[in-house]
């Protein structure tokens, strides 16, 4: 359970359509809710607990992500992973398929699983890796068979 949490200002308008008195029970709810995660609540200071349950429920999921997750290492994904993941990779692969008519240009067949394999390696040629011409369309069983040849 997390120690803190915000109010933001923009989920502070529903105070003004409530009573001192809703106002202290939305407030004791919003408390109860934090602390342990479960409420009963009236109908009307249920509509007004909504704006603040979600804004609780985004700053949670906010709260596991990069730096805030409990297993981030300080951002050592490796480069040849993020660069493999990039949109600018994704977007070479699709052009290298596009342009074999998604074709294996070693066996022929057609709409296999599919690879982009690099003519020239990765590892050893990094100012190729995104060079369409550098690419070429190879069904998964030929891709294994080019690399086995090397």
């Amino acid at each position: 359970m997390r120690k803190s949490f915000i109010l933001h200002k923009d989920s502070l308008d529903v105070l003004d359509d409530l009573t001192d008195e809703q106002c202290g029970q939305l407030f004791k709810a919003i408390k109860a809710y934090h602390c342990e995660g479960q409420i009963e609540l009236n109908a009307l200071i249920k509509i007004a607990f909504s704006p603040f349950k979600n804004q609780f429920m985004r700053d949670e999921i906010r709260s596991r992500i990069g730096e805030h997750h409990w297993n981030w290492k300080g951002g050592i994904t490796p480069e040849n992973k993020s660069l493999r993941s990039s949109t600018k990779y994704k977007q070479w692969r699709t052009s290298v398929f596009t342009r074999d008519e998604f074709t294996c240009r070693r066996c022929g067949v057609v709409g296999a699983e599919l690879n982009a394999h690099h003519d020239k390696a990765w590892a050893t040629h990094p100012e190729l890796r995104f060079a369409i011409e550098n690419g070429i369309t190879l069904c998964k069983e030929c891709h294994i068979e080019v690399h086995r040849e090397k």
